[in-house]
């Protein structure tokens, strides 16, 4: 994407959890403020801002909030000299509707 100068924008949402893997095995945990994630669920924090622009890519942002997500895709749309790159942070115990 970077060579070819592609306008892509790559969104990683980041929970810090295999939150799948959490839902289908501990499920009571994304009830209770105080149960702990199953110990293999845990993710160690990556740098995936630092490694974007590793990678050439010229546009990065970090979302923890909708008003950041907002601002960093207005970014991102208007940035049209290769892929952004969205760091979106959510919390650990967010589920999607319907689950």
């Amino acid at each position: 994407m970077v060579r070819m100068r592609q306008n892509t924008i790559v969104i990683v949402v980041d929970n810090g959890l295999h939150g799948y893997e959490q839902y289908l095995l501990g499920r009571s945990y994304y009830n209770s403020q105080t149960e702990a994630p199953l110990p293999y669920a845990v993710l160690a924090p990556w740098d995936y801002e630092g490694f974007a622009r590793a990678m050439g890519v010229g546009q990065v942002s970090r979302a923890d909030s909708v008003a950041t997500l907002r601002t960093a895709l207005a970014s991102a749309k208007a940035h049209t000299g290769g892929p952004s790159f969205i760091h979106a942070l959510v919390k650990s115990r967010s589920l999607p509707p319907g689950l």
